[in-house]
């Protein structure tokens, strides 16, 4: 683990530089800086804001206050997180993997998730909820009920996901007690399922009841917000997308190695023989909150994102390396193990044409942008190019003040290509087909690209 912790601490100063980066601008710098300039007074944040995020939010603003509002003090925060992270999912792996020569190959092999990793290293939201699924998690193994119930709710408090998670975690909790009871049911494991997650229900309906009085809203989003369209019932051809992209999220960026390898397994000796006892239990919280996870993705029109699957990755990486060392000789398994985290870390390096969308966020294939960010905008500056007349996208679209956390607060305009004078273009920005299609039918002013990331600034012909 030591090993680990220095080679995680080396990386992450080396990024110390980077900002807010995707959804974290909405879900984390936006609340915070509302938190952090209101002086906590009012939880009616602005439309542009993904508001749900209330603990996290709140913990960011209050060290905002206390160290000051930088983005060095954010990075020495998530650092902080990071490295509890690290020791939390060290001290669950224990619990599922006693041999001493088996361990550090499966626990490589489970921390070295494309997502897990980029997500660890950067200011992230779902790096907190990781943290406190993986603790939930083990205080069940460990049973300890008190820790649990503060790790639910804490949970909970992180976004809706966060409370479908921790139903996800009790409902596994429920049929790991029975499937310790030899499948038999009880009230009293009923009770004990239900008792850590009371103060997240009693959170859920408080903070209904709050939305509805104070703003007429529910829970997850309000219908004035920037992005309520996200949220409807999905039609049946983008319940098919939905399933295929949720597919995706456990196939890209080196992942479909070990699914290749638990086919191989499962051909080799047999289906029955890959359900041991011993995968079980991890089998069981994969389960049950992968299920609850697809309620609240399958049907809605909100992208299915990568990042919500982390906590199943790292569960299917252990079952994967759990069952190589059970059934093959150990020489192969360790060596199997080692092509399984090379073959991980080579999603990094997976880059797409720009009309196929990357999940960026949750690989460390989009780092150049950081630089190619400052260039464009230097370029900016020195041509004198006005914000007001330039569209820029997702997600340097919101500007310096909730991107570098800086005093700069010239916001870019909306993207018209009739009004724009000009436009800035990345394949960052996971544009639609036609968007593209228009924006290369402008004039390209400059370029910026490092290693597969560009940022063009496009001339509008008309003007």
């Amino acid at each position: 683990m030591w090993a680990v912790i220095l080679i995680y601490l080396l990386v992450k100063i080396a990024l110390f530089s980077t900002c807010f980066f995707w959804d974290s601008v909405a879900t984390l710098s936006k609340p915070s800086l509302f938190l952090y300039e209101h002086n906590f007074s009012s939880l009616n944040f602005p439309s542009d804001t993904v508001d749900d995020n209330l603990l996290l939010s709140g913990i960011m603003a209050g060290i905002w206050k206390i160290f000051g509002c930088n983005l060095i003090v954010s990075h020495l925060f998530f650092t902080i997180i990071g490295l509890i992270f690290i020791y939390q999912l060290f001290r669950l792996c224990t619990l599922f993997i006693p041999q001493a020569n088996a361990f550090p190959f499966i626990f490589l092999l489970v921390i070295s998730d494309p997502a897990v990793v980029t997500q660890s290293l950067l200011i992230m939201t779902d790096l907190f909820m990781l943290l406190f699924a993986v603790m939930s998690i083990r205080y069940i193994l460990e049973n300890r009920k008190i820790a649990l119930t503060f790790s639910l709710l804490a949970l909970s408090l992180l976004r809706a996901r966060g409370l479908c998670m921790s139903a996800g975690i009790a409902f596994g909790y429920f049929v790991y007690l029975i499937y310790q009871n030899q499948w038999k049911i009880s009230f009293k494991q009923v009770k004990q399922a239900i008792l850590p997650f009371l103060p997240a229900i009693l959170f859920f309906t408080g903070f209904y009841l709050y939305r509805q009085m104070m703003f007429g809203g529910y829970y997850y989003i309000r219908e004035d917000n920037a992005w309520s369209s996200h949220y409807h019932w999905v039609n049946f051809k983008q319940l098919i997308i939905n399933v295929a992209a949720t597919g995706r999220c456990f196939l890209d960026y080196g992942r479909i190695f070990i699914w290749i390898v638990l086919i191989f397994l499962g051909l080799k000796f047999g289906i029955k023989r890959l359900f041991r006892k011993e995968i079980q239990i991890p089998l069981i919280f994969f389960a049950a909150t992968f299920f609850c996870l697809l309620c609240i993705t399958l049907p809605f029109t909100n992208p299915v994102g990568f990042r919500y699957f982390m906590l199943q990755y790292i569960l299917v990486a252990l079952v994967a390396g759990k069952l190589l060392f059970a059934l093959l000789k150990e020489k192969q398994a360790k060596i199997i193990s080692i092509l399984l985290i090379l073959g991980l870390w080579s999603g990094h390096f997976w880059i797409y044409p720009e009309k196929i969308p990357m999940a960026w966020d949750t690989t460390l294939a989009h780092l150049p942008y950081y630089d190619l960010r400052q260039d464009m905008l230097r370029y900016l500056d020195d041509n004198q190019i006005d914000y007001k007349e330039t569209a820029s996208f997702f997600p340097a679209a919101a500007g310096g003040k909730f991107i570098d956390l800086s005093t700069d607060e010239r916001q870019f305009a909306a993207l018209d290509f009739q009004a724009n004078k000009y436009v800035i273009y990345s394949n960052i920005a996971n544009w639609s087909d036609e968007d593209i299609d228009t924006v290369q039918t402008w004039i390209k002013e400059k370029e910026f690209v490092w290693r597969g990331v560009f940022i063009r600034i496009y001339r509008n012909p008309a003007k």
